[in-house]
């Protein structure tokens, strides 16, 4: 059985972010979240100097490269 929830890459799928699945990266500073909403998805979390931040991009492949960005790798 095909799993609908996770990628080949370990990402998750665009069901999971609509069954309500938040994609996670680093584990304490820095950190960002991904989750999905009406209006897009919003990555939230704290950056390297401990500030907070919450964007909101229209595609997943846009949000993915700023939590990277902010965050560094996916855990």
């Amino acid at each position: 059985m095909r799993d609908k929830f996770h990628n080949k890459d370990g990402t998750i799928t665009a069901y999971a972010f609509r069954c309500g699945y938040v994609e996670k990266y680093g584990n304490d500073i820095p950190r960002a979240t991904i989750s999905r909403l009406v209006n897009g998805y919003h990555i939230k979390g704290f950056d390297k100097d401990g500030n907070h931040f919450w964007e909101i991009e229209e595609k997943v492949k846009d949000a993915r490269a700023f939590a990277r960005k902010k965050a560094g790798k996916r855990n």
